[in-house]
């Protein structure tokens, strides 16, 4: 797997890169809004949204800024996803084994692969939707 995804960022990715280690050092975006102003109002260049570079942050403030670091963030907003999707299906259906294979189903997509591996919105808007 780790042969056919691609060994670096984009240029999207390291905006959210930066935006993350500029939370993590002085509690801004790299425009210079500080919380909550920078939840409105932003001037990155490709105006993202601050919450995955928030959320970034944490793990920059222990571990050094670099690829792993990034993709670990992104790899634990997905298993939340599975975690919420378990309990949201066992809460329909009742039973543990439809649960557990949604949650099987869900880990091994490629969709959702893809996800966890890509530093951007997306992984959050599946997290939170």
């Amino acid at each position: 797997m780790a042969t056919i995804l691609p060994p670096g960022l984009s240029d999207d990715e390291v905006e959210y890169a930066i935006s993350a280690k500029s939370y993590s050092l002085y509690g801004k975006d790299v425009s210079g809004y500080r919380l909550p102003v920078s939840l409105f109002k932003t001037e990155t260049y490709g105006k993202i949204s601050p919450v995955p570079a928030i959320f970034t942050s944490l793990p920059l403030k222990i571990f050094p800024l670099n690829l792993t670091t990034l993709r670990i963030s992104y790899t634990t907003v997905n298993l939340i996803t599975a975690i919420l999707l378990y309990i949201f299906v066992i809460t329909i259906f009742k039973t543990r084994t439809v649960a557990i294979l949604a949650t099987i189903l869900f880990i091994l997509n490629p969709w959702s692969t893809f996800l966890s591996y890509y530093i951007g919105d997306s992984p959050f808007a599946l997290l939170f939707t």
